[in-house]
């Protein structure tokens, strides 16, 4: 009986030592989470203070302010206390490069200027119907600024007196005027972007694209580098190119011939396009213009089932693209090839110890992109 009594005792005692515990326990929680309220620091969340949004750059591409999400967090991030100067923007050059029937040129000569003005001329371009010439402007590193919120067709008030225009948008409709007349007015310029990592040393690398928005004609394509000096603390135009493939080194002629055909075998498997005649894929094949860039053109495109998909999604979002832009009466559609490694989510464009990139099709810009009402996907 005694020892029974004596069992019993010792389970009391356990329960209550284990009950305390308990008790302990909950006690230092509650305190952790109260001492965490107290200190904002303490917070895993970024926080976004007004001094934070007042000293983040103002607009974007298309002119309009950066929204409060991913870009504001990541100066949470980043100490910029020491930070005083993105360097100065030295506009004092012209650059131009010869097509063939024409030319572009970019560039103001204003010399010391707070950004880098682009001012893209098209030499064939004119304010008359049927002869405008829109730029599509991409850059590898950010960030480029428009300084027209919303853009309009090429015969619309807003540009009917313009030869040359600067596209907000994937469509025709998005057009803006694109050279510099003042600060407040300048068409498009550059700036370098402290929010982004950039990999250019300071500069950048302009892919330019000078379509008859009319004709859906696409006049020529080109690159322009943009380059940092450090001793000077400027930033300058340095170089206009072309940026097909065989010119810039990266593709024989042959190796290009191939890829234009892959493009159009492609394209006619998708059974979305026929030209008027068979002789449309043949003219196509002989114009078609190839270049190597960093990304989809625009951040929606059409995937090799015709399924619209979006450039900074998984896998495309670690491709880089080979650009097959086909010519046609009635405008060009460009075919995107990627390294068949990079479609599988790695990061290699070869197999170790090849050199040889396996480029396969990966889907196709829209069609008749005039306004959004001609759009085929």
């Amino acid at each position: 009986m005694n020892g029974e009594r004596a069992k019993l005792i010792i389970k009391l005692i356990l329960g209550i030592a284990a009950i305390a515990v308990c008790c302990l326990f909950i006690i230092f929680v509650m305190r952790a989470c109260s001492a965490g309220d107290d200190d904002p620091d303490a917070s895993n969340t970024p926080s976004i203070s007004d001094d934070g949004e007042n000293s983040s750059p103002s607009g974007n591409g298309s002119g309009t302010e950066v929204p409060d999400d991913t870009l504001s967090d990541y100066a949470d991030y980043e100490d910029n206390s020491d930070y005083e100067s993105l360097g100065n923007y030295m506009n004092d050059r012209i650059l131009t490069y010869d097509y063939g029937s024409g030319t572009i040129s970019i560039g103001v000569d204003l010399g010391v200027q707070d950004y880098l003005y682009l001012n893209p001329v098209c030499s064939e371009a004119s304010a008359e119907a049927g002869k405008q010439v829109g730029f599509f402007i991409t850059a590898s590193s950010p960030r480029l600024d428009i300084s027209y919120a919303e853009g309009a067709a090429a015969t619309e008030e807003l540009n009917a007196q313009e030869a040359n225009l600067v596209m907000l948008g994937q469509t025709y409709d998005t057009a803006a005027p694109a050279g510099y007349k003042s600060a407040e007015n300048f068409g498009v310029r550059w700036e370098r972007d402290t929010m982004e990592i950039n990999e250019d040393d300071g500069g950048t690398t302009l892919y330019i694209r000078a379509v008859n928005l009319s004709s859906g004609e696409l006049i020529a394509m080109c690159k322009a580098t943009i380059v940092y000096d450090a001793a000077t603390d400027t930033h300058h135009l340095d170089t206009l190119t072309s940026s097909d493939v065989v010119d810039t080194g990266e593709m024989t002629q042959e190796e290009k011939s191939v890829l234009v055909q892959d493009a159009i075998t492609f394209m006619q498997g998708t059974g979305n396009f026929t030209p008027p005649s068979e002789a449309g894929w043949t003219n196509a094949a002989a114009t078609a213009k190839v270049e190597h860039v960093p990304e989809p053109y625009f951040t929606q495109f059409s995937d090799t089932e015709g399924q619209p998909v979006r450039s900074f999604d998984f896998p495309y979002n670690r491709c880089e693209i080979w650009a097959v832009n086909l010519q046609f009466p009635s405008g060009f559609i460009t075919v995107y090839f990627a390294p068949y490694l990079q479609t599988l989510g790695m990061e290699s464009m070869t197999a170790p110890g090849e050199t040889d990139i396996d480029l396969r099709p990966i889907g196709y810009d829209c069609l008749n992109p005039f306004t959004e009402d001609t759009i085929l996907w």
